[in-house]
């Protein structure tokens, strides 16, 4: 089944919802200051989450802003990207990879992002010229690169959190040389390390 026919199911179905063990306490440490982690536990959080890829064959994984309904400001329980990055603003995508971990933000947020991004993370401009998107940058020789070294041609996604253009737009980036997995029904990986 593509994966766009499965995001496109679950939204019709009411698949889309909040994991139940994703409690208010977790919401708090993002809403109070995902930012100010120290530097050890930002570093022990990628590290974690890059073991948990490791662990379930996937060599990267991209952890979106959104939610299930693709708003810009969203629960506490989905605020994955700032729990991972440390970067709290409303906008952007983070990409781990075995060796690099990279969050895009628009305008908006560069000068934020710059400075709540936590040890171990590139900024990427998102808009600005020469700078490639999320999906288009796995189609580079950069990205191709990045899933090399993972090994196994996996780009993980939670596909109740992803618009079906976006991962119809990565799976032609991508083209044969890796696919793309929904993460979403082993669990999201990210709430394994939180």
């Amino acid at each position: 089944m593509r994966l766009a026919s499965l995001l496109v199911m679950r939204s019709v179905f009411g698949l889309a919802r909040a994991p139940a063990h994703l409690s208010l306490a977790r919401a708090r440490v993002v809403r109070g200051g995902a930012s100010a982690a120290s530097a050890p536990a930002a570093s022990e959080t990628l590290t974690a989450l890059r073991e948990e890829l490791e662990r379930r064959g996937v060599d990267a994984m991209i952890i979106p802003s959104d939610d299930p309904h693709l708003s810009e400001y969203v629960a506490p329980c989905f605020e994955r990207r700032a729990f991972v990055s440390g970067f709290t603003g409303s906008a952007g995508t983070a990409v781990v990879t075995k060796e690099r971990a990279l969050c895009w933000t628009d305008g908006r947020y560069w000068l934020q992002a710059s400075k709540e991004l936590g040890p171990g993370w590139e900024m990427v401009k998102a808009g600005a010229p020469g700078a490639d998107g999320v999906a288009e940058w796995f189609g580079t020789a950069e990205g191709a690169s990045a899933l090399k070294a993972g090994g196994h041609g996996a780009v993980g996604i939670d596909a109740t959190c992803t618009a079906a253009a976006f991962a119809d737009k990565l799976e032609r980036a991508l083209g044969q040389d890796a696919k793309v997995v929904d993460l979403h029904g082993s669990g999201n990986p990210v709430d394994a390390v939180w």
